[in-house]
């Protein structure tokens, strides 16, 4: 039965190019040695196909010995053929060859390992005698019953040796090389230097041998030194090689009658003529197995040694060698770190030298014990003397290494550092006898709080209430203790929500941000509900043993109530009970946020009541509130419980339709148009009727920002209402355009009233690094429109005209002069860092630029707190205003450069030290936790920006998932509602912030 798997070193299956091979091979195998025993009559061959055939059963799986029987068996035939053997003459010495290869290698899979067959001395001595010796004998048995009835007794006796010797010394020569032949050996040998000191000594001993048979006496006495010289000199498998030569150069030597193999002083038998080789070959072998087995025992010595030098060199840990007397033989750089000293200076002091006087006596005797083998290692805690004259706490663990007569050789000290430990020990001991007093004090003054106390023992039973917890329980203390505190305390999340039913496993830090409605609720046994803040501590024993827990109820009802009130008013219209403003924009965000991940379409509507302000000034304020109210309601019953409507103002309504397309949105917007244009309001027996104006806008970009989608839907309602009213209107981007030309919403004389009144509010948005963004390493300014009752006026629409009528260097001159002067004193005293954008066309003029340096001398901000946002034009398509860019940065402001990503090659031949901070072009953010192509040219803009020298900028990151990317690829800093929420300048110079640099 076969062992186990073949090993890896085995080929998996033999497919028939294996097979062909090992045919051909004995076929030629086969036709030299019977070339070698036709030319001499006198000579017993060597029959090496026989050798050949072994290892190559022993290195393959029983099922496939079949064919490669079958291929040898036909490869001897093929021989005898082309010698002219007649069929029924080498028939059975054929069949014999193959018993003895099959018996061989089976005997030999039996014996020897398959990995390394002859990895040692034993398993040559089992090689010896199962090949060499035991098979041959049985196969010259075999061969001496098929042709008993021919040949005479003294013919049987010749027949039977040269046949033993022929096989016996083939095998010895050959058969070990193929055993221990691994692939891959030959390509290795031949680009190795090894190749040149393998053929040196092969002609060496060859040169040799051939001396010895030609002209010395004792011929295979001389043949042994320089085989043993090979034997010695070579890795084992080159030495077979060698030992293979030799014999087939005896071979052909003999065959070819250059020298007679005959001994002189004796004759022997012609059958045994090669038993002098046999006997060569034999401490040869040997002698090559020894020096094998030598070189393997002192590669794993060598192996061990580095093994162990570099798990002491290495070690966290402090590692060193003392010599029996106490003196450091060796350290490794943990411990010299720990205590000190370098290596070579801690070679002349001694243990006793540095350890505390306290800690040497034990020590020393734990080492005696040691010495005495009453103990084979020790552990302590001790303390050592630093160089520096600290003293560290360490654990100790020393064993003995003895070398073969017992005698100690040196200690192996493991050394660790528990000086932390220790002072942590000493720490808790004394807080835990302060707190156990602190605990006494507190149970008395208990009574006095105004929070609800509740302790139970340790299988939860009450045992201690206050009286402020008797009165929110309804239970006295006196019925409660020794009850289950679950029986006792029922808190929900919730009024109606799920019990608590494991307080002791409460986490309070799971409900510090829940909302109202899922907040914690006491239900009395008699006294009603009571909105809570509930606190759990264990009770533990000074061994830290579970002794029970501690309820701690604090009675929150009336601020949970005032915070209810609150919520709704920050978050609802109070007129109509709608979503406000600041709630709709909050959905807003979340709409786009499924459109960057889930890629949804929706519908984004702003409606505007028609003649609602004449009903207002006729019927009074009185019916213009209870219109809004009846015409909040009849929207809410005529569009889906997904969406989303809010009173933005007055009489203007703004709905989302989530998971909407345009097409579907407008058929529902139109429908709920013609709703309220149906609608009759009726006050004071009058009957009023009233309209309504709607635009629409598509929202499926989540690149563009919320107000850009609010403005479009806007910009539609603008439309609409002014063609013809009670209509709705897509939103077309030649709206946009329209309202933005010089005959819509902005002329010039509009541009200069809007800077010279200040309709104008400066926000700002921080940017931070990723992973800290409190630090703000400043803030970025921009302009929003306060003309009041001008929704469709927005900032950008202002600036879209600035640019079309020129006029941007006079709102550069606006946003430079009221952030240097106007609010240069309160920046200062904010001690915070300002980002300003300045024009393109607004930096070509040289009025802006003198103006501009002017402004920078007279601010009372530092020059290290101003940073200037400009476009990449400036410094890519103007080299004139580089010189400027450099005057401002050698004044000490700092320059941001925008919109970087759409000219990647002129960026990137801006020299170093250019500019300060480079702002990635936002178009890349919406998709970028996405988009793998935008990952990977945001990385490319990182990694240039530093070799610019310069820091990377990056937003709006409005949501986790693009803050967590641009976390990722390294990003130096980020904008975005996920960092801080956009405000205005003013709100900022308000608050307790300050800034820290």
């Amino acid at each position: 039965m076969e062992k186990s798997k073949p090993t890896a070193f085995l080929v998996e299956k033999v497919n028939w190019k294996v097979p062909l091979l090992t045919g051909i091979a004995i076929c030629l195998l086969a036709l030299a040695c019977l070339n070698i025993v036709q030319k001499t009559a006198s000579l017993a061959g060597l029959w090496l196909p026989t050798a050949f055939l072994i290892p190559v059963l022993f290195h393959h799986r029983y099922l496939d010995w079949i064919p490669l029987l079958c291929a040898a068996a036909l490869g001897i035939a093929a021989a005898h053929s082309l010698m002219g053997s007649h069929m029924l003459g080498y028939l059975p010495y054929t069949l014999n060859n193959l018993i003895e290869a099959t018996l061989c290698a089976l005997l030999l899979r039996r014996a020897l390992p398959q990995q390394d067959p002859l990895s040692g001395l034993s398993h040559w001595v089992k090689f010896l005698v199962i090949a060499v010796i035991f098979c041959p004998l049985v196969s010259s048995v075999i061969m001496m019953m098929f042709i008993l009835h021919i040949h005479t007794s003294a013919q049987l006796q010749e027949r039977f040796a040269t046949w033993f010797m022929s096989e016996a010394v083939a095998i010895l020569a050959l058969t070990p090389l193929g055993l221990i032949y691994q692939r891959g050996y030959l390509t290795q040998i031949l680009t190795s230097r090894r190749l040149i000191e393998l053929l040196v000594t092969l002609i060496v001993t060859l040169t040799l041998g051939f001396m010895a048979l030609k002209w010395l006496p004792y011929t295979f006495a001389f043949i042994t030194i320089p085989l043993l010289w090979a034997a010695i000199r070579l890795p084992r498998i080159e030495a077979f090689i060698i030992f293979l030569s030799m014999t087939l150069l005896i071979a052909l030597l003999q065959t070819s009658g250059i020298i007679t193999v005959q001994p002189h002083a004796i004759q022997i038998p012609q059958g045994l003529i090669f038993l002098p080789l046999l006997l060569i070959l034999l401490p040869a072998n040997a002698m090559a197995m020894a020096m094998h087995a030598l070189r393997t025992e002192k590669s794993h010595i060598t192996q061990s040694e580095n093994r162990f030098r570099n798990a002491m060199e290495y070690s966290a840990i402090g590692m060193a060698l003392v010599s029996p007397q106490g003196k450091w033989l060796q350290a490794n750089k943990s411990l010299c770190k720990l205590l000190g000293y370098d290596a070579e200076y801690l070679k002349t002091l001694s243990f006793q030298d540095i350890t505390h006087p306290e800690d040497l006596g034990k020590d020393l005797a734990l080492l005696q014990q040691l010495l005495d083998d009453d103990i084979q290692s020790y552990n302590m805690e001790k303390r050592y003397l630093c160089r520096s004259g600290e003293m560290v706490w360490v654990l100790l663990a020393v064993s003995l290494v003895r070398d073969e007569n017992q005698n100690p050789l040196y200690f192996i000290s493991q050394i660790e550092d528990i000086t932390e430990l220790k002072h942590t020990e000493i720490t808790n001991k004394r807080l835990s006898e302060a707190l156990h007093e602190e605990k006494e004090l507190l149970h008395i003054t208990l009574n006095s709080i105004n929070e609800a106390v509740i302790s139970t023992d340790r299988d939860l039973n009450i045992t201690f209430m206050n009286p402020v917890a008797e009165k929110m329980t309804g239970w006295k203390e006196a019925q409660a203790q020794g009850q289950p505190v679950g029986r006792i305390v029922h808190i929900t999340k919730g009024p109606d929500g799920p019990l608590l039913d494991n307080l002791q496993q409460f986490d309070i830090r799971e409900n510090l941000h829940s909302s109202v409605e899922q907040s914690l609720v006491l239900h009395g046994h008699s006294t009603g509900l009571f909105d809570v803040q509930l606190a759990v501590s264990p009770l533990r024993t000074l061994k830290d043993e579970p002794i029970g827990i501690v309820l701690v109820l604090q009675d929150v009802s009336k601020s949970r109530e005032l915070m209810r009130k609150l919520s709704y008013s920050a978050s609802h219209d109070l007129l109509t009970g709608l979503a406000n403003r600041g709630s709709f924009e909050k959905s807003l965000k979340k709409a786009l946020s499924l459109t960057a991940v889930q890629h949804q379409a929706h519908s984004l509507a702003f409606i505007d009541l028609d003649r609602f302000k004449a009903i207002n000034d006729t019927a009074g304020h009185a019916a213009g509130d209870a219109l809004l109210r009846q015409i909040s309601t009849l929207m809410q019953d005529h569009i889906r419980n997904s969406d989303r409507l809010a009173r933005l103002g007055g009489d203007e309504f703004a709905l989302i339709l989530l998971d909407c397309p345009l097409d579907q949105g407008l058929n529902s917007l139109q429908q709920l148009v013609n709703k309220i244009n149906a609608f009759q309001f009726v006050w004071e027996d009058q009957i009023y009727r009233i309209g309504a104006s709607a635009g629409l806008t598509l929202i499926n970009n989540a690149n563009i920002s919320g107000s850009e989608y609010m403005a479009q839907a806007d910009v539609a309602c603008y439309t609409a209402k002014h063609n013809g009213r009670g209509r709705v209107f897509t939103y077309e981007s030649r709206q946009k355009l329209q309202l933005s030309s010089h005959t819509a919403l902005f002329r010039p004389e509009d541009i200069t009233r809007i800077l010279s009144e200040n309709q104008i509010t400066l926000h700002c948005r921080a940017a931070s690094p990723p992973k800290t963004p409190l630090s703000v390493c400043f803030y970025q300014m921009s302009l929003q429109l306060a003309i009041p009752n001008q929704m469709a006026q927005t900032a950008e629409l202002f600036l879209q005209a600035a640019h079309f009528y020129d006029m941007m260097p006079q709102v550069d001159h606006w946003l430079l002069h009221r952030v240097l002067t106007d609010y240069g004193q309160g920046i200062a005293n904010k001690g915070i860092c300002v980002a300003i954008p300045v024009s393109t066309e607004g930096l070509l003029q040289p009025t802006l630029r003198a103006d501009l340096l002017g402004m920078l001398d007279e601010t009372p901000l530092p020059m290290s707190s101003i940073n200037l946002m400009i476009d990449d034009a400036v410094l890519l398509k103007h080299p004139d205003l580089r010189v400027f860019i450099a005057e401002i940065r050698r004044r000490g402001c700092k320059i941001v450069v925008q919109n970087i990503g759409k000219n990647m090659v002129e960026f990137n031949q801006l020299p170093a030290d250019t500019v300060d901070y480079v702002q990635i072009d936002p178009s890349f953010m919406a998709q970028i936790h996405y988009n793998q192509m935008h990952e990977v040219l945001v990385t490319i803009l990182h990694g240039n920006t530093h070799r610019l020298n310069a820091q990377t900028l990056a937003g709006p990151a409005d949501i986790t998932e693009t803050l967590e990317k641009l976390t990722g690829i390294g990003i130096d800093l980020v904008g975005g509602d996920t960092i801080a929420p956009e405000t205005s300048l003013e709100k900022l110079l308000n608050t307790g912030y300050f800034g820290i640099h």
